[in-house]
């Protein structure tokens, strides 16, 4: 859901400042998710991509996986159209035989606002802030990852929106326990 929602932004967001001749902040904004894409969503979700069987989980993990980069090749193309075009060829024609030959024959895309959640986008953001703070609270520390820790306490000087789902992340990401 968090992936969906961000990919729906950001589309919201390119396509506000392509309106608006900006492209140095939409190339940014691309950036930005790509980055967070593969250091974080794809990072996170390899115990659902690895595996011998094809469970539900796995399969929706590919589904969105392949929903996001063929959005995103279509979201990229004004900008790195050989990328793009190399990115559409290699995910869409040998899974759909009726999509256009080619991604710049393809309709730009338009955000989804049933599938964005801002809550939800906010929380994760906070969950990334609480992660890297953690971290580098370990490195200053000299504790390794792989080290459980009991607790975890964080202070911040504005509310966190992280809930019980979220939390779970988080502990997991930092290998603590409460």
């Amino acid at each position: 859901r968090w992936a969906l929602s961000k990919l729906n932004t950001l589309i919201k967001r390119v396509d506000g400042y392509l309106e608006n001749y900006n492209i140095t902040d939409s190339a940014r904004e691309i950036q930005d998710f790509c980055d967070v894409l593969s250091n974080w969503y794809v990072r996170r979700g390899r115990d659902r991509y690895w595996g011998s069987n094809m469970t539900e989980d796995k399969a929706a993990a590919y589904t969105t996986l392949y929903h996001i980069l063929v959005t995103l090749s279509k979201l990229v193309a004004p900008y790195v159209p050989f990328m793009a075009e190399m990115m559409y060829r290699n995910l869409v024609p040998q899974f759909s035989k009726d999509a256009p030959v080619s991604v710049h024959l393809c309709d730009y895309p338009v955000c989804d606002e049933s599938a964005v959640d801002f809550a939800l986008e906010k929380g994760m953001a906070d969950v990334l802030d609480v992660v890297v703070l953690g971290r580098a609270a370990r490195n200053a520390g000299a504790v390794k990852n792989r080290q459980p820790l009991s607790e975890m306490v964080v202070f911040s000087e504005r509310e966190l929106n992280i809930g019980d789902e979220l939390k779970s992340v988080a502990l997991d990401e930092l290998n603590v326990k409460k």
